[in-house]
């Protein structure tokens, strides 16, 4: 008890209790029998007290003893993230896009994990984590959650060719080097419902989450991910496939079925006749004569 007191900032338990009997009126020669008892009943109401404030975790314990160090994770995470762009054959705008949803992981979760880092919205997050988690290795947990949930988001609940390769993608690249670090039974690809079901800007409710999880990062990575989804609903580049452009309605309605990442949503299609082809040999980034449009 002694050892435990003094790792939570506790000193000199028996001058406490010593500090306590001056303030009683009778002879303190009289409770001597009772002085054990006492004693262990002052320790206890001490851990008691502290007990009632935020229980911290130890970064040392809950960090995966297989899990490389935060650089190397991250480095590691991103490679698998660029893999599975290259199976998916990305074109380089939507790659870039998707790197920036990375970035609000990394950064959100700086943010959370600091007592003055900025999100990428350049403000502060509505909750924070206390400073016992103001390290690189619970930054790296959360980083981890929230992009594994990212990544999840290009799979979707599709039954394609393109879900099928992130299907091959998840069981010969991304689940073996997740389940070598001790990760993979932990690592979630969909928000939970109780985040979910807060407001992305309700403080108070994330941070009775936190609170109930015991502020672990693999929580707080879920509630940075949760936080930038409206970001992918408000940016123009429908990330999630959630809209489309309905050509008989000449506007922009929710997708309800055979949804797709990235659809367009501005209706454009070229203007060029799909069934004329270039001659042979010509420029075929040269436009001449009527075509005049992409």
């Amino acid at each position: 008890l002694m050892e435990l007191l003094t790792k939570r900032g506790i000193n000199n338990p028996t001058q406490q209790f010593n500090n306590r009997l001056e303030h009683m009126t009778f002879k303190r020669e009289s409770l001597v029998f009772l002085r054990p008892l006492m004693e262990l009943l002052t320790v206890l109401t001490l851990l008691s007290n502290q007990w009632t404030r935020t229980e911290a975790y130890d970064i040392g314990c809950l960090y995966p003893q297989n899990m490389p160090n935060p650089l190397d994770s991250f480095y590691q995470t991103s490679y698998l993230s660029s893999r599975l762009q290259v199976r998916l054959q990305t074109e380089t705008p939507i790659a870039i896009h998707g790197a920036t949803l990375i970035g609000f992981c990394h950064q959100g979760c700086l943010a959370v994990h600091d007592n003055r880092a900025l999100e990428v919205t350049g403000s502060r997050p509505p909750f924070v984590v206390p400073e016992f988690g103001h390290n690189s290795w619970s930054r790296e947990l959360c980083n981890l959650q929230c992009r594994t949930i990212y990544l999840g988001l290009r799979r979707g609940n599709r039954n394609d060719t393109r879900s099928l390769i992130w299907d091959e993608w998840f069981q010969r690249e991304f689940a073996p080097v997740m389940a070598s670090w001790g990760v993979l039974q932990d690592l979630a690809f969909n928000i939970r419902q109780d985040i979910s079901s807060c407001a992305p800007s309700n403080g108070s409710c994330f941070n009775q989450i936190l609170e109930k999880d015991k502020f672990h990062p693999f929580t707080a990575g879920q509630l940075v991910a949760f936080r930038g989804f409206p970001r992918l609903f408000e940016d123009g580049w429908n990330a999630p496939g959630a809209f489309r452009y309905d050509l008989e309605e000449n506007r922009v309605v929710r997708c309800t079925a055979n949804c797709e990442p990235y659809t367009d949503t501005k209706g454009y299609f070229p203007k060029n006749n799909p069934g004329r082809r270039p001659p042979v040999g010509a420029n075929r980034y040269k436009v001449t004569g009527n075509d005049r449009h992409w």
